[in-house]
Order: structure tokens, then sequence, then C-alpha cells
């Protein structure tokens, strides 16, 4: 399948058991330079849960938003779209967080 010279969401079948280097999957370069927006850990959002997301949103859950797909997400699952909840206490190889700085 297409995804898996895309991201790291394939299992072991694109190279990699976990993680792997965020330049690993030039074709998945995103329009503004990006690398590794799909697949290898999903992303931890500092925002809150909710069903759908409402800008502007007070806190009303303890849970933050986790979005994307890892390594162990199957590759079609491996959306920048998609979210689930989780407690901002809970510790997990396979979620991480974006670093970015502004000019």
């Amino acid at each position: 399948p297409e995804f898996e010279s895309h991201c790291n969401a394939a299992g072991e079948a694109d190279g990699y058991a976990t993680t792997s280097p965020v330049d690993a999957f030039p074709l998945g370069e995103s329009f503004f330079g990006c690398f590794a927006m799909n697949g290898n850990v999903c992303e931890f959002v500092d925002g809150p849960w909710a069903l759908y997301y409402v800008p502007g949103a007070t806190r009303t859950h303890e849970d933050h938003v986790v979005r994307g797909g890892s390594f162990a997400v199957p590759g079609p699952r491996a959306r920048l779209t998609r979210r689930k909840p989780m407690p901002a206490l809970v510790r997990n190889t396979m979620v991480g967080f974006r670093v970015a700085r502004s000019p």
C-alpha cells in the first residue's frame, strides 16, 4: 500500500518496529516541509477533550486530545484528523508531542 512509503504506520512492514528518524519517509513530507506528521507517534495536544472540537472551549473534562496515528496504528487509520482522549498523567510509548517555534 502507498502509506508504507509515506509514514511510519505499517508495523514492521515499513522497516521500523517502533519509531523512526524524522526524515525516514521523504515521500511523506508536507507542502510546508514538515516530516512525520502522520505515523511514528500520536501527538499529545494541550487542549481539552470534547467529542467535537469547539474553538475556545473551556476545560470540562480531565482528558487532553491525542491526534494522529502511531507506528502501532494500521496505515489507513494514521490520519491527522484522528482524535481520541487521553489523561494528562498517562505515559505511553506511542504518544509524543511536537516542538515548534515561531520565526
